[in-house]
């Protein structure tokens, strides 16, 4: 006998013929874009006709929202083994893998790495806002962190506190009891995703090729609604996945995992796209992540300079050594060290390199602001070549030109230079000039145009915006951000490093009068300059 739902299901299926399935697909394509997924889950039950037609579209793309939705999906999938191979890409606006302080993240994690046709991933959570009215400082905030680390070892802390601090994702609710989130907290059965798919056997998540993962930080210090000690982090677990070819980090922190994984797990990965935007991590890490990648083929880092570039016995490190394994394979690389580098970068050992696109600043360094052609540090098979002008003085293109005329980049075919439209202190290449427009700047330069055809060479110096907004994405801001430091409120370089002393005038004055003379009574010559001065230099 046909139950009530059957036959509401079959009165109902003589709805369908009414319209062209073409018209039914493009409905169902508009609920499923535009329109959340229970306006499209609410179509499917009306008939079993709509429902095999927008099952296997409602769960090719899922979209969750919090770790509550994340947790309901498990649940789901648990109830109904058969969708999980429907899924081909999930986007995750509240978990970045690495969320193991709730049973909610971890029970999604446990249903993810199931999967067996999930090909892309995107798991983004941005910090919350810096609470100014609860804490004084981050100091404050960050002892008494401390604190409820002490007390969930003596098996008293609590969840609740622990949002409370500003390390959870703002709008939870008390899905599960503290007690239990803890408990798989202590546990640490599996730190982040990408460990617990590589404790799997088989690998879990064997489809996946292309993964996101991180948040919208822009190591902004001003802005409240970004605070960098809650930013998400990663470890080397993303790295060595047996299927992965693209991976994109942005705004996220490397920590380095103290955990041992079985030896057979460690193999190399065939990753060949590498993406790291506005990410803390130092030369040494780095160096350390990309030992897994077999062959990476398009490298991108677009961060800051750490503070461990320089080892205790005073010896520089850069990104790009950390880099040199891939020295036969990497072919595109787009590398701006925000504030530049100490000295120059050496590009040469890179010897399949045929795309390279820097800054002046990370190229020929901070204090040395001329590039000096005979330095033979770009490769020698470099077929484009893109700089992004910096607020320092003006040297292009007739470097490039010398390096091209001298034989040292035979194979370049392409040289740009991006100017952008808004910088305080904008060189011209005219050195009468002080300031020029961008357009102004670019007329200048494009006279170099035929000078560079006779080398068969196509030049161009073009004006690009700056600053630019930060769009909003659902996926990844490396993909949204064409220009410079990708960052909205940087409007221009600053002299010094953010960690640097500020000194005065005055100090470095005094100071390099100490260097002199050693021996030199200098309340004699404070004495002195107060008398040339005719008042007191202490006032």
């Amino acid at each position: 006998m046909a139950t009530l739902t059957d036959r509401r299901f079959v009165q109902r299926s003589t709805l369908l013929p009414v319209f062209p399935l073409e018209l039914w697909d493009i409905i169902i394509e508009y609920l499923h874009d535009e329109e959340s997924a229970q306006h499209l889950s609410r179509l499917a039950q009306t008939c079993p006709a709509l429902y095999s037609r927008i099952d296997p579209q409602l769960y090719k793309t899922v979209r969750l929202f919090n770790s509550e939705s994340g947790a309901r999906l498990a649940t789901t999938i648990e109830k109904r083994p058969e969708l999980a191979s429907l899924i081909r890409e999930i986007r995750h606006k509240q978990d970045t893998g690495s969320e193991i302080w709730s049973h909610r993240h971890l029970k999604f994690y446990k249903a993810a790495v199931t999967m067996p046709n999930l090909e892309n991933l995107s798991l983004r959570r941005n910090p919350r806002p810096f609470d100014s009215t609860r804490w004084a400082s981050t100091h404050a905030r960050d002892d008494a962190m401390l604190q409820w680390v002490k007390k969930v070892a003596s098996g008293s802390g609590s969840i609740k506190e622990y949002r409370g601090l500003g390390y959870g994702p703002s709008g939870e609710s008390s899905f599960s009891p503290p007690d239990h989130e803890l408990t798989c907290m202590q546990d640490g059965a599996a730190e982040t995703l990408f460990w617990h798919a590589s404790l799997q056997t088989p690998p879990g998540l064997p489809a996946l090729r292309v993964c996101h993962i991180g948040s919208d930080y822009n190591h902004d210090m001003h802005d409240t609604k970004m605070d960098g000690r809650c930013i998400p982090s990663f470890n080397e677990a993303l790295f060595y996945h047996p299927g992965l070819r693209k991976l994109c980090i942005t705004g996220a922190t490397c920590q380095i995992s103290q955990s041992s994984l079985p030896n057979s797990t460690l193999s190399t990965s065939p990753l060949e796209e590498l993406t790291l935007l506005n990410c803390v991590i130092n030369p040494f890490d780095l160096q350390t992540v990309l030992e897994y990648p077999r062959a990476l083929k398009r490298f991108t880092f677009r961060g800051p300079r750490s503070q461990e570039m320089v080892d205790p016995e005073g010896e520089t490190h850069c990104y790009i050594q950390s880099a040199l394994k891939h020295d036969n394979s990497l072919e595109y690389l787009d590398y701006d060290l925000y504030w530049g580098s100490d000295v120059e970068t050496d590009f040469g050992e890179l010897v399949r390199l045929k795309h390279l696109t820097t800054t002046l600043a990370t190229l020929a360094g901070r204090e040395c602001i001329e590039l000096d052609p005979p330095d033979d540090i770009l490769p020698p098979n470099l077929e484009s070549l893109t700089i992004r002008y910096d607020e320092v003085k003006s040297w292009l293109p007739s470097a490039i030109y010398e390096m091209v005329k001298d034989g040292d980049l035979p194979k370049l075919r392409r040289f740009t230079c991006e100017v952008p439209e808004i910088m305080e202190h904008l060189p011209s290449i005219n050195v009468s000039k002080f300031n020029p427009p961008a357009t102004e700047i670019c007329q200048e330069g494009n006279t170099w145009r035929s000078k560079f055809a006779e080398l068969n060479v196509e030049m161009s110096m073009v004006s690009v915006p700056y600053p630019i907004d930060m769009p909003k994405y659902d996926v990844c801001s490396c993909e949204c951000l064409p220009f410079y430091h990708r960052m909205f409120y940087h409007p221009r370089k600053p002299l010094s490093l953010p960690w640097e002393d500020d000194y005065g005038e005055e100090d470095v004055f005094f100071e390099d009068w100490a260097d002199i003379d050693h021996g030199m009574d200098l309340d004699a010559l404070m004495d002195d300059l107060a008398e040339d001065s005719g008042s007191d230099v202490w006032d």
